[in-house]
């Protein structure tokens, strides 16, 4: 007996009605394809049949309308640039051949990049950040370049996105070390940034940019390098005893800049040849040193005019050159 208040006032036993079933887009006939299925109820009559067409079809194109949504919404949150725009190296890493990077490139702490003789790395990284703080490469972990003397790595640039002003190619903050050697730097606005960070760099050559390496950084080794046609080739702060030595700078408008905090830095057997200045010193640097055995292609007064310290302005340090080398030093 029915005794569902609804169903009052209907006598005999109520219909057997067949059934068909649809599942997201696909439809068959027979048992339904499980919960959430969608079940129409079919009746006997041509109007009746019509009408369930037209339903079926408009609840067709709703579904198909809802599946569209659906991956255009996928689509968008592909498209989320802190996703899609950075790869980070948390692991051991290593590159060769010709690296075309589109993306900034993160090497975490814990992670480690090595970079094997022979390899072009080539940033074609569009200006996503419009600030100069947005380095093509940070590293956090470790960085090995491991070139070759006649097998070099080299750094470059796609010419559609050239660098920004002030922006890194590389920035290495605090990171466990790295370590560059038998390198080429073409074209950077500033090729290495290095803070905090145990650092040697050595056999490379930063060539045609805005500046080759500047630091914050004790005990940085920049050894037996060329910085050509370069605005600086290397401007440091607050670093104590960093070497420069054996190196060549030529035709850079400054070669080194010392802008402020400099303790006992370590400048000998370079050959300098500068447009503007050998050796300056910023408004701040109030210590001076010694950089003795440099070979200078200035000689006499002419050397003095490319030496800027306490002798062009008051309370800056002085920087003594005794004894200059004859001749310039030929690199192996």
């Amino acid at each position: 007996m029915d005794n569902n208040p609804r169903h009052a006032g209907r006598s005999g036993p109520r219909p057997e009605l067949g059934h068909r079933s649809y599942s997201g887009l696909g439809a068959a006939s027979g048992e339904s394809r499980g919960a959430g299925g969608l079940r129409l109820f079919g009746f006997s009559g041509v109007r009746e049949r019509k009408k369930m067409k037209l339903t079926i079809f408009a609840l067709l194109a709703l579904l198909l309308l809802g599946s569209a949504a659906s991956l255009a919404r996928d689509i968008k949150a592909d498209e989320e640039p802190c996703d899609c725009q950075t790869i980070k190296i948390t692991g051991k890493a290593v590159w060769f051949g010709h690296m075309i990077i589109d993306k900034e490139i993160v090497v975490l702490r814990g992670g480690s990049l090595e970079i094997r003789a022979g390899t072009t790395v080539e940033f074609a990284i569009p200006p996503l950040i419009d600030s100069p703080e947005f380095p093509w490469m940070t590293v956090i972990g470790e960085l090995k370049v491991q070139g070759e003397p006649q097998n070099p790595v080299t750094f470059t640039f796609d010419k559609s996105y050239p660098p920004q002003n002030g922006q890194d190619m590389i920035a290495v903050r605090k990171a466990k070390g790295l370590s560059v050697n038998n390198a080429v730097f073409k074209g950077a606005h500033w090729a290495l940034h290095v803070h905090e960070t145990p650092a040697l760099i050595e056999n490379s050559t930063f060539e045609g940019g805005f500046g080759g390496v500047r630091f914050k950084c004790d005990d940085l080794k920049i050894r037996n390098c060329s910085f050509v046609a370069n605005t600086i080739g290397v401007r440091a702060i607050n670093s104590a005893q960093p070497e420069i030595s054996g190196n060549d700078f030529l035709a850079n408008t400054a070669a080194i800049f010392f802008r402020d905090g400099i303790v006992e830095p370590i400048v000998t057997r370079n050959n300098f040849d500068s447009a503007e200045y050998d050796i300056k010193l910023g408004e701040s640097q109030d210590k001076g040193f010694s950089a003795p055995g440099n070979y200078f292609t200035a000689q006499g007064e002419a050397l003095w005019q490319k030496i800027f310290d306490g002798e062009d302005s008051e309370g800056v340090g002085k920087i003594s050159l005794d004894p200059l080398a004859k001749e310039p030093f030929k690199r192996k």
